[in-house]
């Protein structure tokens, strides 16, 4: 399974927040970035971004789409 590292929490706007994901362990130095973002009026995305530290890791649910 594949898992991505919190490795960026920055400020996004005035108030939001935004925050960079890194796979871990690139295949064959295959690495992806993913980058989420969102603003206090989002609340659920919002509250869902704070709960995040630095470095924590996440798998990622991969499915086939073609």
């Amino acid at each position: 399974m594949v898992k991505m590292r919190a490795v960026q929490i920055t400020q996004w706007g005035e108030d939001g927040i935004q925050i960079l994901f890194r796979t871990l362990s690139p295949v064959a130095a295959f690495e992806v970035d993913h980058t989420e973002r969102a603003m206090p009026t989002n609340v659920t995305e919002f509250t869902r971004l704070q709960a995040v530290h630095l470095y924590d890791e996440f798998d990622v649910t991969t499915k086939k789409s073609a």
